[in-house]
């Protein structure tokens, strides 16, 4: 008996606690100009003053003392706006690290500092160090986190989203995610060596090399990594271009050239590594569980997803080079202005020792 009146107490107290949260939502909302605000249900009107019932009180406001009243109705709209996007935010930031993009964003700070160190030659040495320093501002993770969500936000399928993160967070995805992580120790590369050289001997069977390419093309695996070098290369050349000598520096019709160039020799080399990289990886999984993977990430979702997650990518980068791109003119510039003003004071000092 004692249980049982103990579980009505609880039930009572969140039957009460809940109107008294509904009853909080449903009142309007008064401002006053001294800053404070009050919420109670308005009770009555009149041209110099309002009465409203605040937690069974009656109280008396009057005009001149109130700078806005916002009715229950848009207060329930503002809180509903506010909880749709805390939840649009927390949907995309959970489906972001469940796909492994949110940890490539984090890395890529670092590839962007080793691709720089490659153009060292094309920077003059007094601007190379400053440079290093823009591109690192520049292309911060968070910087561009905050452009990749801020894409998905604008091209939002919060149906798709709940369905990837559904599926995400299977035994399956767990398992491959796991898969994945232990394929990319520095131990499993070795292992990945030998494991190449033995499909020369034993190749995989006809249907599981299908799959393999079936996979990459769902996920888009090869074609993303080709426009990650492509639009790193690009990225850091539209970059450092204010500051690059005129010999030095490619035309627009160059640099199409060279990453067209580049697009197709990426193509013929990554296509066989990510094939040998599946296999490795995936060796442990049937090949059931792998045409669910495929059949999902060729499903609407997985597309949409796929697509998105590419443009965002390109679309974050390519804010990230123009934004580099305008710090080094802006240190070019500053150079150019110190250069002349010690010819300047080179002519100077030699006028003054032609007078004397």
């Amino acid at each position: 008996m004692r249980i049982k009146l103990r579980a009505n107490a609880c039930i009572y107290a969140i039957i009460l606690s809940f109107l008294a949260f509904s009853a909080k939502c449903l009142a309007d909302t008064i401002i006053l100009k001294d800053g404070s605000k009050v919420d109670g249900l308005i009770v009555e009107k009149s041209n110099s003053f309002i009465k409203a019932d605040v937690e069974g009180v009656e109280l008396k406001f009057y005009n001149k003392d109130i700078k806005e009243i916002i009715p229950a109705e848009k207060d329930m709209a503002i809180a509903n706006e506010k909880y749709a996007e805390l939840e649009k935010n927390s949907l995309l930031d959970k489906v972001l690290e469940l796909s492994n993009i949110k940890k490539q964003i984090e890395s890529m700070p670092a590839r962007i500092g080793e691709e720089y160190a490659q153009y060292k030659e094309r920077i003059p040495a007094n601007m190379y160090e400053p440079g290093s320093k823009i591109m690192t501002e520049s292309f911060s993770a968070q910087d561009i986190y905050f452009s990749v969500v801020e894409y998905f936000k604008a091209n939002y399928r919060r149906d798709y989203l709940f369905e990837i993160k559904e599926f995400m967070g299977s035994p399956l995805c767990e398992k491959i995610s796991g898969l994945e992580q232990k394929a990319s120790g520095s131990k499993a590369l070795e292992e990945m060596k030998d494991f190449a050289k033995s499909l020369g001997e034993t190749p995989p069977a006809k249907e599981r090399s299908e799959l393999i390419k079936k996979l990459d093309e769902a996920v888009g695996a090869t074609s993303m990594q080709i426009e990650t070098v492509i639009t790193m290369y690009k990225g850091i050349n539209l970059a450092i271009d204010p500051v690059v000598t005129e010999d030095k520096r490619l035309t627009p019709g160059e640099l199409e050239l060279v990453t067209s160039q580049m697009r197709q020799e990426l193509k013929n080399m990554l296509k066989n590594v990510i094939s040998i990289s599946f296999l490795y990886a995936y060796q442990s999984l049937s090949d059931d569980e792998l045409k669910q993977y495929v059949n999902f990430w060729s499903s609407d979702a997985g597309k949409w997803f796929n697509e998105t997650s590419s443009k965002a990518f390109m679309t974050a980068m390519d804010k990230a080079s123009k934004k580099a791109a305008l710090k080094f003119a802006d240190l070019a510039g500053k150079n150019k202005k110190s250069d002349t003003q010690e010819e300047s004071h080179f002519f100077k000092k030699g006028g003054e020792w032609i007078r004397r």
